[in-house]
């Protein structure tokens, strides 16, 4: 007896160590123990040893399972193994078919029984009689022909035929059975995220005809040519509008003399008559309009308001009473548009001629009519006088004076900002142009002009400024943008930095100008 459990620690100590080395191997030792102590206990309990044959089938099957898992190898299958099924699973995938094919004819006649009940009711009960099965045992019918595979992961094809073939197909069987395409395409993830993930393009209202139909031809013109910078002046800008105001007031008169108006309403049915034309030009009063057009308008707008049946007495020829006032404001129109440029620039040039007389050489910068005239008047007093023209950048704006010197046959010079040093320092004046002075002195003139004034104060040459009294302005401060004139913004001049201002009237200093405004009646009301 004491050898006995002397040699049984040793054997736990054995199947310890062979458990260490391999696990496997020690799993099998334990399993055999506990078979072994199962049969004991099975003699003690008197149980045969036949019931315990299907325990040890189990018990090897378990064994069986546990050491493919801890091997993590799985049986490799041969290419006739996977031929076969493949072949299998296409049988399987026929039958179905066939099997649905021929419940989808059995249930045809009971499709068309409806539309045959009219005609013969009796004949159709019959046949529902008979042909009427109950849904259970058609469901239970399904699941005996087409019993569910385990382990077996369905492709999304055959899941697309299975559904298919479920509700029937496209329903169009005529008796013959249906034919069902396998190969059906669906939308994988990809193209739907593509289709979600595309950005749509925006949509851009169009203009609406109807928005424009009320604005004359005239101002349309105006806003076209200005959008396509054949007007880049504001001078030029300024004698358009009048010309295209005076057809437009034509046209008005005609039409309020076919409706026979009342002429003692003619000044107000003219002010609410010009708002869309004005409103148009300005973009709806997305951007002011420039300083010197302004004024014009502003004038105009007096002058549209004193019209009444009063005037009518000065025009002993005219029989009606509106074209009589009209020839008046016509009139007034034409005036403005002489007073303002053609006579002055030619007083402009008469005050500024003495000037010239004893200095050998202009500079002036970027292009401007008011200017080009005064050169041009210069020198046919004086030959002999230099004219060096300085523009923002090379075939810039100023080649305008350069060609219009050429055609008259007097000789010039060009150049750009960046030899403005020694431009400046070869002359003994500079005149610019501007697009209004400010009632604080200050002067608005093109981009660039601030570099020029600067370099002449550095070098203490005279800097002179040719502007028409209308161009006054009761504003301290320019807009970063006008309408019609796409141009870039304009700069201020300080007036520290102007030594006088050529106008229509005389020459007066930066500090004038609100004196000039009370004269020409510019300033606001």
């Amino acid at each position: 007896m004491t050898k006995k459990r002397h040699s049984e620690p040793q054997k736990t100590t054995t199947t310890r160590k062979q458990s260490q080395e391999d696990p496997v191997g020690g799993l099998k030792l334990t399993l055999e123990k506990l078979s072994d102590e199962v049969k004991n206990l099975g003699l003690v309990l008197g149980i045969s040893t036949e019931t315990q044959k299907p325990d040890q089938s189990n018990a090897k099957s378990k064994e069986e399972s546990t050491s493919g898992k801890n091997d993590f190898a799985r049986p490799e299958m041969s290419q006739e193994d996977k031929q076969e099924q493949r072949k299998a699973k296409a049988a399987e995938k026929k039958a179905r078919a066939e099997a649905a094919a021929a419940k989808k004819a059995q249930n045809a006649p009971q499709v068309a029984a409806p539309k045959n009940k009219k005609e013969n009711p009796e004949a159709a009960k019959s046949d529902n009689q008979k042909d009427e099965t109950p849904p259970k045992e058609v469901i239970k019918t399904e699941k005996a022909e087409n019993p569910p595979t385990e382990n077996m992961e369905e492709e999304p094809k055959e899941k697309a035929v299975r559904s298919v073939l479920k509700h029937g197909g496209s329903g169009q069987n005529n008796g013959k059975g249906v034919h069902f395409d396998l190969n059906v395409l669906t939308k994988t993830e990809s193209e739907e995220s593509l289709a979600t993930t595309l950005p749509e393009p925006p949509v851009l209202p169009m203009e609406d005809a109807s928005s424009i139909a009320h604005i004359h031809p005239a101002f349309l013109t105006i806003s076209a040519r200005c959008e396509r910078e054949l007007v880049d002046d504001l001078e030029q800008l300024c004698k358009e509008f009048i010309g295209a105001f005076r057809e437009y007031l034509q046209e008005w008169a005609a039409a309020r003399l076919r409706e026979g108006s009342d002429p003692k309403t003619v000044g107000h049915d003219l002010d609410l008559a010009i708002r869309p034309q004005l409103a148009h030009l300005t973009q709806f009063g997305r951007w002011p309009l420039p300083y010197a057009l302004g004024n014009i308008v502003r004038q105009l707008k007096k002058e549209i308001l004193k019209m009444d049946g009063s005037r009518t007495s000065f025009f002993n020829g005219e029989k009606d009473p509106t074209m009589a006032q009209i020839q008046v404001l016509d009139e007034w129109l034409e005036d403005t548009s002489r007073t303002n440029f053609n006579l002055a620039y030619d007083a402009i040039a008469l005050h500024l001629n003495p000037k010239i007389k004893n200095v050998h050489s202009v500079m002036t910068y970027d292009w401007c009519p008011v200017v080009n005239h005064v050169l041009l008047a210069s020198l046919n007093s004086y030959p002999k006088l230099g004219v060096c023209i300085v523009d923002s950048e090379l075939n810039g704006r100023g080649i305008r004076h350069v060609n219009s010197l050429i055609e008259n046959g007097y000789r010039c010079q060009y150049t750009d900002l960046k030899s403005v040093g020694y431009a400046i320092s070869k002359s003994s004046m500079v005149v610019l142009g501007c697009s209004a002075v400010l009632s604080n002195g200050c002067v608005a003139a093109t981009k660039g002009a601030l570099q020029i004034a600067l370099a002449a104060k550095a070098f203490n040459v005279p800097l002179l400024v040719a502007s028409q009294t209308f161009k006054f302005v009761d504003k301290v401060q320019s807009y970063a943008r006008t309408a019609l004139l796409s141009r870039d913004a304009v700069e201020l001049i300080p007036s520290m930095l102007v030594t006088a201002i050529v106008t229509d009237i005389r020459i007066l200093p930066p500090s004038a100008a609100p004196a000039v405004l009370k004269a020409k009646a510019l300033d606001l009301e």
